[in-house]
């Protein structure tokens, strides 16, 4: 018999898989297996030629075992198929001399029907776990949004039981692995014998608990918890596997709309993802030929230094010469005759030069001009005053320790208000992988505080003073030499935020990514940009203030020139291309378990009567906040309450909404 090892990642198949091969089920040769680390410390329990065989097919579609937007098997290349099953019939010319033999790779969830031309005698085990502790065990692995888990976790468990819908299959639930192991291992062996797998014994009690600890249950959630995060037809799914079920369904139904949405969604962030390190790789070899190119510029600077070292020590001597032929008896009846040409000559000034002051000032223009081409201050030169970024930079939080990850910098244009919010989602997307800081200016206009909503931000924020024009210039100069980072991610393309980005660029060569996520001409009713040449002969007091209508206006031609575009929505990419980034918050921060509801209501002095409509976004009047307001007041309901954010946008409604 053919034992085949079905589940999802993380639903404890190694586990299963192991218990199968104590009781007698050949697994393969020494060596063949994955080896064991931290995630799983018992082993996977995987072929490492089978993994290659099955990540070969998923690789060959354009897929991957999380990146799975509209998978099918159709969509694989014939050649790829063909050439894959030419590998597994090798695996195969093993195995099958030791029956019965057992597989487990979670991808066979999604490919068994491309093998199973290739198996005589199949049988399935289905390997099952509460679907919570799947997402959040993949979390814990991967950095996995838990919504995007959960629909891998429904797509690969709707194709498992499609796949051995005709084939002799039996159940095993990892709660039960890890509450019984021995009777569960006993069950499993009969429930087999049953279907006619000959050749395997139950293993010695004390084996199976050597090998299944209870301290390896992580992430233990029970299905009363699922309410608030699986989606109905996930639940439904659940409900049946509950009541051991799974094979009892006759029409396996489709995969949710939800599920099918998480999954679009994670391939967008695994697209910006590989455009990121396609980015870094780069940016690798520009810094490469930058530093050949820099090694020659410097080699022809050191010869350009002795060439102009040269030249100087030859105008010295020259000076000198000068010098000291001015000082003897026929430079002295020089002079002396120039004096009196000067006297009797008309129009001739006392200040027209002498030959010997024309031969020294034709020297030293010499000396100026070869200083000027080498590129050597002049002796007592000033430096100027700079403003120093250490010094102008506030910190919301102190550096974090080195991870060896790269780093990241997102730029906000202002860290006052709500362009902190999208720069503070991008912050999030990518700080399971890259050392992320935020950077912003603090204009006047918009407060002296960082955004309400994000005071107590985990991603550190670099706060520095915005200043009107011509000021900001230096602020900036001096701001973007403290930008220590592979990549620049620009949130919203206006001034003071695309400026930032473009001079930390230039400083260290970095690659630049401009976000867009509003049309900001619209801010100003707008849709026309406005070339720089046009700056210049425009007498516009709003110049003075980098986060104008005429600056934004001038910034919108150059968002395309960025290294990489990324847009919110479908629109703005149509407008703009790019890759769609998506408002994305972490959904583990809305967990009512995480909250005591009733203190939550006492400290916001909610009466235990009242009903509370929160309107989570800026209040602003073009978002609605004043038509949910007449809409309640049309209910004619005390109990009623409306929750804003006292952010600074408030004000501005109070002359709709009183005080």
């Amino acid at each position: 018999m053919q034992l085949i090892v079905l589940g999802m990642h993380r639903s404890g198949t190694s586990g299963v898989t192991r218990l199968l091969n104590l009781a007698g089920a050949y697994f393969g040769p020494d060596g063949i297996a994955t080896e064991p680390n931290e995630e799983n410390p018992k082993g996977f329990w995987e072929r490492r030629d089978v993994r290659r065989i099955c990540d070969a097919l998923l690789h060959g579609g354009g897929y991957d075992w999380y990146r799975l937007d509209g998978f099918s098997t159709d969509r694989i290349p014939q050649a790829v198929v063909e050439e894959q099953l030419a590998a597994f019939d090798e695996v195969l010319a093993d195995l099958d001399q030791h029956r019965p033999w057992v597989v487990k790779e979670p991808r066979l969830c999604l490919l068994l029907p491309l093998l199973l031309p290739r198996l005589d005698s199949p049988v399935c085990i289905h390997v099952t776990r509460e679907p919570l502790e799947v997402a959040l065990s993949a979390n814990a692995r991967n950095g996995m949004p838990v919504q995007g888990a959960l629909a891998l976790w429904e797509l690969y468990t709707l194709h498992a039981m499609a796949a051995s819908t005709e084939l002799p299959r039996v159940h095993v639930r990892h709660e039960d692995v890890m509450a019984d192991p021995v009777a569960t291992t006993r069950r499993l062996v009969g429930d087999l014998e049953t279907l006619g797998v000959s050749g395997l014994e139950v293993p010695a009690d004390e084996l199976v608990l050597e090998f299944i600890s209870p301290k390896l249950h992580r992430q233990k959630r029970s299905a009363d918890q699922r309410g608030h995060q699986l989606n109905q037809d996930q639940l439904q799914l659940a409900k049946i596997i509950d009541r051991g079920g799974i094979h009892d369904v006759e029409e396996i139904p489709a995969l949710s709309t939800g599920a099918a949405d998480e999954l679009a969604t994670l391939t967008r962030i695994d697209d910006l993802e590989l455009a990121l390190d396609r980015a870094a790789r780069d940016q690798r070899v520009q810094e490469r030929r930058y530093r050949e190119l820099d090694e020659r510029h410097q080699a022809l600077d050191r010869q350009l230094d002795r060439v102009a070292e040269t030249a100087l020590d030859a105008f010295d001597r020259a000076e000198d010469d000068v010098r000291a032929m001015n000082r003897g008896r026929p430079a002295t009846l020089a002079n002396y005759l120039v004096a009196l040409r000067r006297t009797v000559t008309p129009g001739m000034s006392r200040r027209d030069p002498t030959p010997f002051s024309r031969t020294l000032a034709g020297i030293d223009k010499g000396r100026r001009q070869v200083r000027g081409r080498a590129g050597i201050p002049s002796p007592g030169a000033g430096t100027g005053t700079t403003l120093s970024g250490q010094d102008l930079i506030t910190r919301t939080a102190p550096p974090a320790e080195p991870t060896g990850r790269p780093k990241l910098a997102v730029i906000a244009w202002d860290v006052g208000h709500n362009p902190l919010g999208r720069a503070n989602v991008l912050a999030e997307v990518l700080s399971h992988d890259f050392e992320v800081e935020l950077w912003g200016a603090q204009f006047d206009r918009y407060g002296s505080r960082v955004w309400a909503p994000l005071r107590d931000a985990t991603v550190p924020i670099n706060v520095f003073p915005g200043r009107p024009f011509p000021d900001h210039l230096a602020v900036v100069d001096a701001v973007a030499g403290e930008i220590d980072a592979d990549v620049i991610w620009v949130s919203k393309p206006r001034l003071p935020s695309l400026l930032l980005g473009a001079v930390a660029k230039a400083r260290r060569n970095r690659p630049l990514i401009v976000d867009v996520d509003d049309h900001e001409l619209a801010f100003f009713d707008t849709d026309d940009a406005v070339p720089l040449d046009r700056l210049t002969r425009r007498g516009d007091a709003g110049l003075d203030l980098p986060f104008e209508r005429t600056w934004t206006q001038a910034c919108d031609p150059f968002i395309g020139a960025a290294d990489l575009v990324t847009v919110s929505n479908s629109a703005l990419q149509d407008r703009y291309g790019g890759l769609i980034v998506p408002h994305a918050r972490d959904e583990s921060l809305f967990d009512p378990s995480r909250v005591d509801r009733e203190a939550a209501r006492r400290r916001l002095g909610i009466e235990p009567d009242q009903r509370i409509l929160l309107f989570g976004g800026t209040p602003r009047i073009h978002k609605g906040v004043v038509e949910v307001l007449r809409a309640l007041e049309e209910l004619g309901d005390d109990r009623y309450r409306v929750i804003v954010f006292g952010t600074k946008e408030l004000e501005e409604l109070k002359p709709h909404i009183g005080s």
